[in-house]
């Protein structure tokens, strides 16, 4: 059966790296509609106010209506304010009379303040909601959009997307959603009719169990083959949004006294990862200062607070809003001496932070995966969707995680090997069979799930997928080894990955243990029965 694919934002496909999904449309029998139309309106996050006069017939209708009225509005079926909420949000948070209060992720307290405080934004975003709707109930009709089998949207957050995605919830026509890992190099493609951002099938424990199940039911040597391949992937990531400055060209921060320092990993004040997940305030800002006031007041740590440069780029906010914010907080509720303890960074290199910190806490940022990567066990507040995955210390917000750290003086910094090798796993599971590779190997999937029409969950397991091995000569493609050796992947640093393996081994081992690691390494891996000792061994 021929596939007919609609792309309702041709505007980031056609921007973005899904070079694999891009040349598999175009080398197999399958027919796609890109919509680009109105994508003025498609790049405005939120921001209407010189649209009002394309909106006015729904607006006028919606200025009439009551708080509960408009809350409650349905059209089409479709509960207009749910879809508008998240693009909403992110017009109206970088905002003042949002960005200095905490702000509860629950649906009707965003509502009421927002009718209360910004109701012309309210309409507006809601207005342009209705309009969505029927411009998408319209394009359905057409003979030309008859017959879709699949719609591949980007993010899923946005208005466009969403009133698309709810519209096609009652047909045969399947939503795949995608969006970028932070390897730079891979994507999900995840069957889903809601947002993606930290909200994909991998966060949920029942599901993530039964990929775990799968992973290990292969056969041992595939198993470390995919854990290899991840690191690989890992190792040549190049993240779209932020370019690392040289480590090198960053010296270690330095404070007047010689106390624990601890490293908070600072989100986008706008970033749907924190805006659509149930917290119990998804105001970043008020949570870094919240965190940095419990650390200088109660206790005697030291901090850095790496700001995300992303924000000088990102629509609705463009300067180093939280960066600012927390300079200026700081400056004038600290002391001189208790200001020495704070220090706040942006383009810094965040491999040297992670090596000079004890503690290193965030929000569902994905630097804290980078840092679990180093073998650091790092604390996550809120619901990352890579939490609860037994590598990462799991706090509900950030008051449970002050009290954490006041409570145990001697925090473990570093992985065990036990969860170092879940980490692995987790890595494993993610790039070598829950997401897709914008390479070539990714077409495989894009094969299975879009032909097959198959839940992208259910991929993972022993299929014809696998059919690589270590005996098959290497072959460059991009930026990407099918087929990589140990050896190979950590050749270029080598003094960085056994900085990395005897963290490991020295936290896991008896002093007995470790006495023979340090005299003798060759001879410890070698003694080995473990598997996972095995492959340190040979990474050292």
């Amino acid at each position: 059966m021929k596939i007919k694919i609609l792309f309702p934002d041709a505007l980031h496909f056609h921007k973005r790296n899904f070079k694999s999904l891009m040349e598999y449309i175009e080398n197999k029998d399958i027919e796609t509609i890109f919509s680009n139309e109105f994508d003025e309106l498609k790049a405005l996050y939120g921001n209407y106010k010189s649209k009002k006069s394309l909106l006015i017939k729904y607006y006028d209708i919606l200025s009439g209506l009551s708080l509960e009225e408009l809350y409650n509005k349905q059209y089409k079926g479709i509960n207009v304010f749910e879809v508008s909420k998240a693009e909403l949000l992110s017009f109206l948070m970088p905002k003042s009379n949002w960005l200095t209060v905490s702000v509860s992720s629950d649906t009707y307290e965003i509502f009421k303040k927002s009718y209360k405080e910004n109701k012309e934004e309210l309409l507006l975003n809601m207005s342009m909601s209705i309009f969505w709707i029927d411009y998408w109930s319209r394009k359905l009709s057409f003979k030309n959009y008859k017959n879709i089998n699949a719609c591949v949207i980007f993010s899923g957050s946005l208005i466009y997307v969403k009133t698309l995605s709810y519209l096609l919830q009652n047909t045969k026509i399947k939503v795949f959603v995608v969006e970028h890992f932070f390897t730079g190099n891979d994507y999900y493609f995840e069957e889903k009719y809601t947002h993606i951002a930290n909200n994909g099938d991998i966060k949920f424990n029942n599901i993530y169990s039964q990929m775990m199940k799968d992973f290990l039911d292969q056969d041992s040597h595939i198993i470390e083959r995919d854990i290899i391949k991840a690191i690989n992937k890992i190792k040549l990531k190049n993240n779209k949004n932020v370019k690392q400055p040289k480590e090198l060209s960053c010296q270690e921060i330095e404070f007047d006294n010689t106390k624990k320092v601890i490293l908070i990993i600072g989100q986008v004040i706008n970033d749907f990862s924190i805006l659509e997940t149930l917290m119990p305030n998804i105001n970043s800002l008020e949570v870094y200062k919240n965190i940095i006031d419990g650390i200088l007041t109660g206790t005697d740590y030291n901090i850095i607070f790496k700001a995300h440069p992303w924000e000088l780029q990102k629509v609705n906010i463009k300067e180093s809003l939280t960066k600012n914010s927390l300079l200026n907080y700081v400056e004038s509720n600290y002391g001189d001496t208790v200001k020495t303890r704070f220090k706040l960074v942006e383009n810094y290199n965040i491999e040297t932070l992670f090596n000079q910190s004890d503690i290193i806490v965030g929000l569902s940022s994905q630097s804290l995966l980078e840092a679990a990567f180093m073998g650091y066990k790092t604390h996550q507040i809120g619901q990352a969707f890579f939490g609860n995955k037994n590598f990462t210390f799991d706090h509900k917000d950030e008051f449970e995680f002050l009290s954490y750290i006041k409570k145990h003086e001697n925090i473990k910094r570093t992985l065990s090997l036990q969860e170092y090798r879940q980490l692995m796993n987790f890595f494993a599971i993610c790039l070598e069979h829950y997401l897709v590779s914008s390479h070539n190997s990714g077409k495989a999937k894009l094969h299975a799930r879009l032909s097959n029409n198959t839940n992208s969950i259910s991929i993972i397991g022993k299929n014809t997928e696998f059919s690589l091995d270590f005996s098959v000569p290497m072959k460059r493609e991009s930026q990407e080894r099918e087929n990589p050796n140990i050896l190979d992947i950590f050749h270029n640093n080598k003094p960085f990955k056994k900085k990395i393996v005897e963290n490991i081994v020295l936290a896991m081992s008896s002093d007995k243990k470790a006495k023979k690691f340090l005299s003798n390494p060759k001879q410890f891996f070698e003694d080995s029965n473990y598997l996972i000792v095995k492959l340190l061994g040979k990474i050292y």
